[in-house]
Parts: C-alpha cells; sequence; structure tokens
C-alpha cells in the first residue's frame, strides 16, 4: 500500500469514527478532517466506506446494548413495573424476529399472553 492510499484509509477511519460517536455534524466532522464533500461522496458511491461505517455503528451500538441491558436488569430487580413489562416483552413477546436460540424454551403467544395479564391485569395484577 502505498503512502497516498494509507493516508485515505487513515483519513476515512477517521471520519467513520467521529460519525459513529455523533458528537459533530456531517459538516463539521468533514471539515475536521479536511475532505470536501466530493470526495466524501466518492468514498461513499465508490468504495468500502458505507460497509466499514456501518460495521462501525454496529459495534458501537453492541457496547451501548450492554450497559442498557445491565440498567434495565438494575430496575427490574428495584420493582420498576415498566421495566418488568420490558424485560417480559423482549425474552417472551417476539422470538422469531431474534431467531431461534430460544426456541422451546419461550412460551407461545397465546401462553405470553395469559402470562403477562396474570402478572400486570386482573385480579392481584400490579395495574
Amino acid at each position: 500500500m502505498n503512502e497516498e492510499t494509507e493516508s485515505v484509509d487513515r483519513r476515512q477511519r477517521d471520519v467513520a469514527y467521529a460519525m459513529v460517536r455523533g458528537e459533530r455534524t456531517l459538516e463539521e466532522i468533514l471539515e475536521a478532517h479536511e475532505v470536501t464533500e466530493e470526495e466524501f461522496v466518492g468514498w461513499v458511491c465508490g468504495g468500502q466506506f458505507p460497509a466499514y461505517a456501518a460495521s462501525l455503528a454496529r459495534g458501537f451500538a453492541e457496547t451501548k446494548a450492554a450497559y442498557v441491558w445491565t440498567e434495565l436488569m438494575a430496575l427490574t430487580r428495584e420493582g420498576s413495573v415498566p421495566a418488568m413489562r420490558l424485560y417480559l416483552d423482549f425474552l417472551y413477546k417476539k422470538p422469531a424476529a431474534r431467531g431461534n436460540e430460544r426456541a422451546g424454551m419461550l412460551p407461545n403467544g397465546a401462553e405470553f399472553a395469559d402470562l403477562r395479564d396474570s402478572i400486570f391485569t386482573g385480579e392481584g395484577g400490579i395495574e
């Protein structure tokens, strides 16, 4: 790889990281990294930049997911009814959207509805 290619790769990486962090507008990011709009459009339309930026965004979101899950569990332990609902919804309501990693462990839709109703509504329910 020549020096010019390494410089472009580094600039693309730096711009992608800045975009993922979301601390500034795209215009501010491009200006800070001395990238013209035309050059940026060329990156997006003609190379690996979109896939690279998307992979960074996925990685960033995955690191945040662990924090969000930890906070949800803390709220659930503290007795937060909305957190409990969200927890149950996440675990049981839409397993097909997340794949079948829990196949056979989850109640079917009707069983889930009965379980949720027994916890949150009706006689002795939380609501």
